[in-house]
């Protein structure tokens, strides 16, 4: 496509488009009554949030300021996301966030609270479904056997930063040795998230007549493996929930 002279790159109006979006579900506003605010038809904003619009400056400013928002932080990346952000960095990698009580189209997984512990295990926390997402290029077969769910903790750094969101799928099969999985366990603790589950790499499993062994291993070198021998799983392995994509 040939963009004309003085028109910002295409990413960087998707980029904008999807941060405004972002933003205005956060604060809770429809598209109706934001472009009521800015005096604009409900379809113009549509057109705007899709990247489907060039945007003036004075119209930005606008935006911005009907959200209570520097225009300065539509344009750029959030380096310290706040809790009106939850959605932001999902949206802005192109996934629709769709309400948790609406009825989801059959491409849409489950998002969930559980926070992945990528630390320790900790004591079990209910698993509470947030919100329904519909992941690009995700086929509705495959869609049926995966979800959402963010991480908490610097174990999986650098290839799972905190607070990363991560795309699971639910049925494990085949070798688990060396895989990264999601783990649970109700009676070990973890100080930092408190959580039942842990984002891991499974570095062995020994079975003798005692019982099963298993090493839980994190990819931050400053983390110190987690063996969990037979006097915890006397007769069965961990649950291995689900494995990272």
């Amino acid at each position: 496509m040939v963009r004309a002279q003085g028109q910002p790159p295409e990413d960087l109006v998707v980029r904008v488009a999807r941060r405004i979006a972002a933003v205005r579900l956060s604060r809770k506003l429809t598209q109706e009554a934001l472009a009521q605010t800015l005096g604009i038809a409900t379809k113009n904003l549509q057109r705007i949030e899709s990247g489907r619009q060039n945007l003036t400056l004075r119209t930005l400013e606008g935006i911005a300021s009907a959200l209570e928002v520097d225009a300065g932080d539509l344009v750029s990346r959030p380096t310290q996301p706040t809790p009106r952000d939850t959605w932001a960095s999902l949206i802005e990698a192109g996934i629709t966030v769709l309400p948790r009580d609406d009825s989801p189209p059959k491409t849409a997984v489950a998002v969930y609270r559980f926070a992945a512990a990528a630390g320790s295990l900790g004591n079990n926390r209910a698993v509470e479904r947030l919100a329904w997402a519909v992941v690009p290029k995700l086929r509705p077969v495959a869609s049926e056997r995966h979800f959402l769910a963010r991480v908490a903790g610097r174990s999986m750094e650098p290839l799972i930063p905190d607070g990363a969101w991560c795309l699971f799928r639910a049925e494990v099969s085949g070798p688990l040795e060396g895989r990264i999985v999601l783990v649970q366990h109700r009676d070990i603790r973890d100080t930092e998230t408190d959580g039942a589950y842990a984002l891991k790499r499974l570095g062995g499993i020994e079975v003798d007549p005692e019982g099963i062994s298993v090493r839980l291993e994190s990819l931050n070198r400053n983390i110190v493996p987690t063996v969990c021998g037979p006097e915890r799983w006397p007769n069965s392995a961990p649950s291995p929930s689900s494995s990272a994509c």
